[in-house]
């Protein structure tokens, strides 16, 4: 039962770390467009602290 418990985290900690979560913003440009931003976010675990980077914004 610890073995599979343990495979299980294991499993669910190295998809976390490949997939990069990305937070994504949608809000109004007038009114022919929306603006889109994605940004990837990092969460550091010792500090408990979520800090954003790569933030892209396009215009649809």
């Amino acid at each position: 039962m610890n073995r599979i418990l343990a495979v299980g985290i294991l499993l669910v900690m190295a998809g976390c770390s490949y997939t990069q979560p990305y937070v994504t913003n949608i809000s109004p440009a007038g009114k022919n467009g929306i603006l889109v931003e994605k940004c990837k976010i990092e969460m550091n675990s010792l500090t408990s602290k979520i800090s954003d980077s790569s933030c892209n914004t396009s215009y649809v």
